[in-house]
């Protein structure tokens, strides 16, 4: 915000102002002359400050009335998107399951393993060494 730029500070209102013209006041009506004057520039300057105040709130507020219309404007061409998009049917994806689905055989592959591989004849010769000395230790751990 921009109050937090500006601090008013009040001024002396029956000072001369450092202007020593040499006589001392005579007469109240000069006291409240010079104070009148006083408090006139201040209240000047209060109202050229307000007004400089003023002139940044209206930069600010045509500032945001710039970016909510935009935003509104990209809201309103999304809105039209959306129910553009909404009335459309839906896209057909191009997929073979429905011609699949009415086959009545199942798939077979033509590769089968014959081998079984938990046997301790496909075993590698380090796996079956491995197999062995685990078998002897579980042999050892039981007894």
């Amino acid at each position: 915000m921009p109050f937090c730029k500006r601090t008013i500070v009040p001024k002396d209102v029956c000072k001369s102002g450092g202007k020593s013209r040499g006589a001392m006041f005579t007469d109240l009506v000069d006291v409240c002359g010079l104070t009148l004057c006083a408090v006139l520039r201040q209240l000047s300057d209060l109202s050229r400050q307000s007004v400089s105040i003023l002139e940044e709130l209206e930069g600010e507020l045509a500032s945001i009335c710039y970016r909510s219309g935009a935003l509104e404007n990209k809201l309103i061409s999304l809105q039209k998107h959306i129910s553009a998009l909404a009335t459309k049917p839906p896209v057909k994806t191009a997929t073979n399951l429905d011609s699949e689905s009415k086959r009545t055989a199942h798939f077979q592959s033509s590769w089968q393993q014959h081998v079984n591989v938990f046997g301790s004849w496909s075993r590698p010769e380090c796996v079956q060494e491995l197999h062995q000395e685990a078998q002897l230790n579980l042999q050892s751990l039981l007894q």
